[in-house]
């Protein structure tokens, strides 16, 4: 917990180790649902720090471990928005809208919004990124409905 709030608060600096030893810690006892949330915060860590090849494997690694353990809730569907965003950063937008698409999929399943609304921004963003401002501004105004 102390390495997330960390990185929420931008302190990358002292987030870092907390996490690895958080990560360390969860290999070593065995704890695969531990191991999928320490991984995914190294990802928002990496996502803040502008790393983003790394934050894109390491969302990847995370969403592959929650699998894995059948774990669905708003942490793995925020998961996939911040892969989803990583890879749009990185103008692998065919990528980030699958991902995407994949969230609102789960979204709409389940009847999630709060993740649901975080799709819509990067599926505008995306718009407004390959000039679509339409479709941007009509995203964005489904996002805050």
């Amino acid at each position: 917990m102390a390495g997330y709030v960390c990185t929420l608060q931008g302190d990358l600096i002292r987030a870092r180790p907390v996490l690895e030893e958080c990560r360390r810690q969860a290999v070593d006892t065995g704890d695969d649902r531990a191991l999928a949330y320490a991984v995914h915060r190294q990802g928002c860590a990496a996502l803040i720090g502008d790393e983003l090849p790394r934050a894109t494997e390491l969302f990847q690694e995370a969403l592959w471990h929650y699998q894995e353990l059948g774990e669905l809730n708003s942490n793995v569907l925020m998961a996939m928005f911040e892969l989803g965003l990583a890879l749009l950063f990185q103008g692998e937008h065919e990528q980030s809208a699958l991902w995407m698409a994949r969230l609102r999929e789960q979204c709409e399943l389940h009847g999630e919004q709060w993740a649901y609304a975080y799709g819509l921004f990067a599926t505008s963003y995306a718009a407004w990124l390959d000039g679509d401002f339409e479709a941007a501004r009509a995203r964005a105004g489904s996002a805050s409905g």
